[in-house]
């Protein structure tokens, strides 16, 4: 489990994600922006702050990211850290902590 505080957010919007319950980047990726706006506290503007962490987080560790899902091949590795949809790595980074492999 990633803590929230590795994405390097603001005090403000870590303590309203903590108030809430939600403590690490696996609940809120499981919650999506839908089940995150529906947190009592956490608006538009809350989601944008979350967002633009995400982007620059899972830009900064798409490598480990796509090695925790157990990527092994070298060319497939390479071109999925060149993708520049962080949507697709979420997507990936979903699949693969539901338990499937990516070879």
């Amino acid at each position: 489990m990633t803590d929230l505080k590795e994405l390097g957010l603001s005090g403000n919007l870590l303590n309203l994600l903590r108030r809430t319950g939600v403590n690490t980047l696996e609940e809120v990726l499981e919650r999506g922006e839908e089940g995150m706006l529906a947190l009592h506290g956490f608006g538009p503007a809350s989601w944008q702050k979350l967002e633009d962490k995400l982007r620059q987080y899972f830009d900064r560790n798409r490598r480990k990211l796509l090695a925790s899902l157990g990527v092994r091949d070298p060319v497939v590795l390479e071109e999925l850290v060149q993708l520049q949809d962080w949507d697709f790595v979420i997507a990936v980074w979903m699949i693969g902590h539901q338990g499937r492999r990516i070879s």
